[in-house]
């Protein structure tokens, strides 16, 4: 954990903050990348896949790396 270890974790910290910032600003200020994708399906009448972007979760996957990211997303779509 980032909060755990000394010195130069911080600048990791706040370049995952950047970094979540950066990709709020693009989509959410200037329109650059649609916040939501989604992909209707023509099988099902009202079944479609959907997925949106998250700023927050993108800065702390940063922060956390990607095993642990991997990680925690494998966890959340399992549990339904």
């Amino acid at each position: 954990m980032a909060s755990q270890r000394v010195g130069g974790q911080a600048r990791k910290v706040f370049l995952g903050l950047g970094i979540g910032a950066g990709l709020k600003a693009v989509y959410e200020f200037m329109y650059l990348l649609p916040g939501k994708v989604s992909i209707k399906l023509p099988v099902l009448t009202k079944g479609e896949i959907a997925s949106e972007m998250s700023a927050a979760l993108l800065g702390v996957g940063y922060i956390l790396g990607p095993r642990i990211a991997a990680i925690m997303v494998g966890e959340a779509c399992f549990r339904g």
